[in-house]
């Protein structure tokens, strides 16, 4: 507290140390409520990266389903032309048994609904995939955009 007898300058200077004295309690103050809603802020970051974990889980899983139903699809379309080609070979070397063609036929016919099946699943599997990057790129900037 500045006396009466003190000089201008000395008056000047406990001024100014009152101030400084003022900021550090109000940053003092701003440090403890930090401290207090630290606790809280790492949870919800742990929650977040829980939930992107889950959705990465998700998405490595459904590439595991594609990537299965690619193989399948490859798999299917090389029977299919195995098929085919033993097709016409018969066709040419003209040794077409009766007995026979039916039986190859059908296994066409299974060849390709098989494919077609796989097709399917694959489309389906991509849009999954498309959809869930989609929706962990969203949430990943909405996290973005909170912080």
């Amino acid at each position: 507290t500045p006396l009466p007898t003190d000089s201008a300058a000395v008056r000047s200077a406990i001024g100014g140390l009152q101030a400084r004295e003022a900021q550090l309690e109000y940053a003092n103050q701003r440090v403890e409520v930090a401290e207090q809603d630290l606790l809280p802020l790492r949870q919800n970051i742990a929650t977040k990266q829980a939930a992107y974990d889950a959705e990465h889980q998700q998405d490595v899983a459904w590439q595991r389903h594609f990537e299965a139903d690619e193989a399948k699809l490859q798999a299917m379309q090389s029977k299919k032309s195995q098929i085919a080609a033993k097709l016409d070979q018969l066709r040419v070397l003209g040794r077409r048994e009766a007995a026979n063609m039916p039986g190859m036929r059908w296994q066409a016919v299974q060849a390709e609904k098989a494919e077609a099946e796989a097709e399917d699943s694959s489309a389906r599997y991509r849009r999954l995939q498309g959809q869930a990057e989609q929706q962990l790129k969203q949430t990943m900037r909405a996290e973005k955009d909170d912080a």
